[in-house]
């Protein structure tokens, strides 16, 4: 028997027999709380999944748990575990969250930091790691660094501090510094 029915016979008993309806629910096997059950309006559910779509639709960042909040705001009497059921079966899905890598460089690459010209004494400042390692000592390094700074160029083998790469006084102080360590 369905559970219509079983509401049916229920019925049955307690009017045509005049007992209580404990005893007719004992009888046909029922519990009290399946037989008080009001069945769901059909387009309820219809109604509630096109409010949980324009919600979701609205807010797209939104879960089904904050969907469900809106709804119980706006008086839909509904459980969290029935809107989580609809969403899955709508297939609704909280977009992946895009990462924010800041804004791109904008220009093109003539105005980049590799191709500025020096425009004055210790404007662009170059870094460099050297290492050497010798075959019975253990490696050594030293930093090593310079500026390229604006030269006018008074012969053609003139060439900007820049163009040459480490200085000699750069050179000669990594070279006492292995000697040392040495």
């Amino acid at each position: 028997m369905s559970p219509s029915q079983r509401r049916a016979a229920v019925a049955f008993l307690v009017r045509k027999h005049r007992i209580s309806e404990r005893r007719a629910c004992k009888v046909v096997g029922v519990h009290r709380s399946t037989n008080r059950y009001a069945a769901v309006p059909t387009d309820f559910e219809a109604r509630l999944v096109a409010a949980m779509k324009e919600l979701a639709d609205r807010f797209p960042r939104y879960g089904y748990r904050r969907v469900h909040a809106l709804l119980v705001a706006e008086g839909w009497n509904v459980n969290v575990k029935r809107i989580e059921r609809l969403w899955v079966l709508e297939g609704l899905q909280v977009p992946p969250r895009r990462l924010n890598r800041g804004q791109k460089a904008l220009g093109t690459s003539e105005f980049s930091a590799w191709a500025l010209p020096a425009l004055r004494p210790t404007h662009i400042w170059s870094y460099d790691f050297v290492s050497v390692r010798l075959v019975m000592a253990p490696s050594s390094g030293c930093s090593t660094s310079w500026t390229s700074s604006p030269v006018k160029r008074s012969a053609p083998g003139l060439r900007r501090r820049s163009e040459q790469g480490m200085s000699r006084n750069t050179s000669r102080t990594c070279l006492r510094f292995m000697a040392v360590r040495r």
